[in-house]
């Protein structure tokens, strides 16, 4: 019994008067402080990094670097916009003449349209190019390879379009392509589809049936006009072209190389990364117009493109050039027959500050230009 009543009685003292391990620790000490008060750094103090400029501070309180580069968007954003990414069954009510979708939304009457433009989803801040990283693409594309006649009546006139006519072009196309008359993929009666979007300016041309109309049959819209300034661009650039012809061939007179237009026809192509044209002749025009061998006007912007021309259908035989953002072809008198076509896009290949200030979609915009 004595020796039990010790022990309770040890423990009872020991318990008092002996701190427990975990006791040695002031509770009320914050973490990283000692139990006499001494405060020390934490673990997560002193591996804190420097603070980071916020993306949505002034600008000019970036780093010079970081002005030259957009926030990247999402896969999901390279998706067409469209008012309704979900398409209904095909009925009736949605299906257009020669069994294609239309690509109407269901329950509305306004078709969707290709947004050229990525559109930015809420929360994503896109910085633009800085002047000095604008300035070095467009020292670059001057020391492209110049100028040149392709062929009796073909010229390709290098990085003819300056980075702010391009920005012009593309607002424009991007305001049009989403309006009536806009952005389409065309199809045909049996149920295939051309790999490219599609928009007419001034006449609409019909692909399937190869004529001209005033009212395009897959949805009656009335192609919206040509803008004036395209018409500027594409008279200074017929010019350019005399200039060229007259500096290769001083005794030929340029005119009967490759005749001056009025257009008043725009076909207006967007091929995305992994669409194409094949070979194929632009003959619809009117007798007179082929006679006199009024020329195409084609403009690229964005991604380059390889594109072939040659004397007939095989593309074994034809040649090939590639096409970049700014490049004018022009194509007119013994060559407006040419087939041509395109074969592949590049991509990543636009120029940076044209793609990030534009916001412009992956993929090729070209214009291309005749008289009826």
């Amino acid at each position: 019994m004595f020796s039990s009543l010790h022990s309770l009685s040890s423990e009872f003292w020991r318990s008092r008067y002996v701190p427990d391990a975990f006791a040695m620790v002031d509770p009320s000490a914050k973490k990283g402080q000692g139990s006499a008060g001494n405060e020390r750094p934490s673990s997560a103090k002193r591996r804190q990094s420097p603070k980071i400029p916020s993306l949505q501070s002034d600008s000019s309180s970036l780093p010079a670097d970081v002005l030259s580069f957009s926030v990247r968007v999402s896969e999901e954003e390279n998706l067409p916009n469209t008012q309704n990414h979900q398409k209904g069954p095909e009925t009736p009510e949605n299906k257009t003449p020669g069994g294609c979708s239309s690509e109407v939304p269901v329950n509305s009457s306004t078709p969707s349209r290709l947004d050229i433009c990525k559109v930015k989803s809420s929360g994503t801040v896109s910085l633009k190019p800085s002047v000095f990283a604008k300035n070095r693409e467009i020292r670059k594309a001057s020391l492209q390879k110049a100028s040149e006649i392709l062929r009796p009546g073909m010229v390709l006139l290098k990085n003819y379009i300056s980075h702010a006519d391009q920005m012009k072009i593309i607002k424009v196309c991007r305001d049009l392509g989403l309006g009536a008359g806009g952005f389409y993929r065309p199809c045909f009666e049996s149920g295939g589809k051309m790999n490219l979007q599609m928009m007419c300016l001034g006449v609409n041309w019909d692909p399937e049936k190869k004529v001209y109309e005033k009212r395009r049959s897959v949805d009656g819209a009335v192609p919206p006009g040509i803008p004036d300034e395209f018409k500027q661009i594409v008279k200074r650039a017929v010019t350019e072209s005399h200039a060229l012809v007259k500096e290769k061939h001083r005794k030929c007179n340029p005119e009967d190389v490759i005749p001056s237009m009025q257009p008043d026809i725009c076909i207006v192509n967007f091929y995305a990364r992994t669409d194409n044209l094949g070979l194929h002749q632009d003959k619809d025009e009117s007798k007179e117009s082929l006679d006199k061998g009024l020329p195409v006007v084609s403009i690229s912007i964005g991604d380059s493109a390889n594109f072939l021309y040659g004397d007939d259908g095989d593309a074994g035989k034809a040649t090939k050039v590639v096409l970049e953002s700014g490049d004018v072809l022009i194509f007119g008198g013994k060559s407006r027959h040419v087939f041509h076509g395109i074969t592949s896009i590049l991509p990543d290949t636009a120029p940076k500050a044209l793609a990030a200030e534009a916001n412009l979609r992956p993929g090729r915009l070209n214009l291309t230009f005749r008289e009826y």
